[in-house]
């Protein structure tokens, strides 16, 4: 069929699916532990899971008998629970809460973008985030950027179902919140304040922020920000004097305020963002031709694309402006922004192909 008519179905789809689950899961545990940070949470999780803190040690982590307060405990709960059954918490135990995650994330791009767009784009960005390198690599380390960008995902997800009133309201806002309060167990405030920052952006966008009420009702900060508080509270209560100093003052404020930890110029992820989302970055004068030429100028038909448009760039856009502000930086932090990222690349792809029924000879070439 011609690219106007390409429409992907229940095959092609599992097949990605099925793609992500080898490239992620096959051999997962078969390469040791490598620095900087996975023999660090690996350890953490290994005394969580051994019980050698007693109960306390499931609130305040331990990192070799002393009291780690870098991070929230979420991923560390995770890889204890699956080592406890075998006794150990080892490099596949450990990575599967991160492989899962990715799976996850690339199930919900194809979803998310099928939603959006069509269902060709939504397999097409579904593979292209597969296939960006870091997206990759990420998915088979210790890391907690994964499961970060799978909670924020979610929660954007359920904030586009709400906004557009789909489904019942209720149940969706529950789960926007559940999302956010587990970002924020993974990673801290930065799993609340990002994804909301995108959700602002967006409404600011439309003229429309006085929307922003339906998402964000009372009662539903208790799932939002009651998990992360009370997680602090007790970890407070049950640590050694200090420990909120280290872990909101130092290392939440410190890092975001004053660089104490991996200081880099504001201009940073302006050359790292596009050098992280390769191959793929390398579509991305496409998506500004395409968004030039067919998404913003087009007539009132197209309003329904300008507004997914909109939403995915505030996504992107938010995880950028917010990172750059800060004075610590690293680049897997814009994680989270690539199923957005390959949402637009995809799109653009179908939307500037559709009007031919084969590829351009260049891009067979560049394949």
């Amino acid at each position: 069929p011609s690219l106007r008519e390409l429409q992907a179905g229940p095959r092609l789809r599992n097949a990605v699916l099925g793609a992500a689950a080898v490239l992620t899961l096959l051999g997962l545990g078969t390469v040791d532990a490598s620095a900087p940070d996975e023999p660090r949470y690996l350890q953490v999780a290994e005394e969580m899971r051994s019980g050698v803190h007693g109960l306390e040690g499931l609130v305040v982590l331990h990192l070799n008998g002393e009291v780690y307060t870098q991070k929230p405990p979420l991923y560390y709960w995770l890889a204890a629970a699956l080592g406890a059954p075998f006794g150990h918490v080892n490099e596949l135990l450990g990575r599967l809460p991160s492989a899962l995650a990715a799976l996850f994330c690339v199930f919900l791009t194809l979803r998310f973008g099928s939603r959006l767009f069509g269902s060709a784009t939504g397999v097409l960005a579904a593979g292209l985030l597969l296939t960006v390198f870091e997206f990759g690599h990420l998915a088979r380390r210790v890391q907690l950027d994964m499961l970060l960008a799978a909670c924020e995902l979610s929660a954007i997800f359920s904030f586009w179902w709400i906004d557009r009133g789909l489904g019942g309201r209720r149940a969706w806002v529950a789960l926007l919140h559940l999302a956010l309060g587990l970002g924020v167990l993974t990673k801290g405030p930065v799993g609340f304040l990002v994804p909301v920052l995108a959700m602002i952006s967006f409404l600011a966008w439309e003229r429309r922020l006085r929307d922003l009420g339906r998402a964000f009702p009372p009662w539903a900060f208790l799932l939002s920000l009651g998990p992360g508080l009370l997680w602090v509270a007790g970890a407070t209560a049950l640590a050694p004097p200090g420990f909120a100093d280290d872990a909101v003052g130092t290392n939440l404020f410190g890092r975001f305020f004053q660089g104490t930890s991996h200081a880099r110029p504001i201009y940073y992820f302006l050359y790292r963002f596009p050098l992280d989302f390769l191959p793929w970055a390398l579509l991305w004068p496409g998506v500004y031709l395409v968004a030039r030429r067919q998404i913003f100028p087009g007539g009132p038909g197209a309003e329904r694309s300008r507004r997914a448009w909109r939403f995915l760039l505030c996504v992107v856009g938010a995880s950028l402006v917010f990172f750059s502000i800060s004075s610590g930086k690293r680049g897997l932090y814009m994680v989270p922004a690539f199923p957005a990222a390959a949402l637009l690349c995809a799109d653009a792809c179908i939307r500037g192909l559709a009007t031919r029924s084969t590829l351009p000879r260049l891009a067979t070439v560049l394949a």
